[in-house]
């Protein structure tokens, strides 16, 4: 894996020479470097009291991140084992659109629910489980979404 030698990786990239895992492993690295500098800047700017929410909330982050991209893999894997990241990286729009769309329908039944049974603690501004657990919800279900496209797609 080239993480410096762009030229290197450039070439490999026009002689077709990488494997469907190799550029699976540079689409995993870039994305565990993504969410890590977005999670950290998260933390650089933080202006309200830190909870263990938080902290759990960061790693479930990480982990559920880097098991879905895995889980899916494996999935396109087993069928042809073919274009991986292009069917990820498309998947992903329409996808991430129905997720913000049911999102929008959700999101207020929830604040609702929260506010009037739960007493608020969705709404305060500390981290609560009940948001760790929405986003668990809404990222596992995205990987759940994609994967079983990718099985459509790769099984023909």
């Amino acid at each position: 894996m080239y993480l410096w030698n762009v030229k290197a990786l450039a070439h490999e990239l026009k002689e077709k020479t990488l494997s469907q895992q190799q550029k699976m492993k540079y689409f995993l690295v870039f994305i565990l470097l993504n969410v890590i500098m977005i999670e950290c800047s998260y933390y650089l700017g933080m202006s309200f009291n830190f909870n263990i929410y938080d902290l759990i909330g960061s790693l479930e982050t990480v982990v559920v991140n880097i098991a879905g991209i895995i889980f899916c893999y494996r999935a396109n894997r087993s069928g042809d084992n073919d274009d991986f990241i292009e069917r990820f990286i498309c998947l992903s729009l329409p996808i991430t659109i129905r997720l913000l769309f049911i999102s929008v329908i959700v999101l207020p039944i929830i604040l609702l629910i929260d506010t009037f049974v739960l007493r608020g603690w969705f709404l305060t501004e500390n981290t609560s489980i009940i948001d760790v657990l929405i986003y668990a919800i809404e990222v596992i279900g995205y990987y759940l979404w994609i994967r079983s496209y990718l099985i459509k797609i790769a099984n023909k």
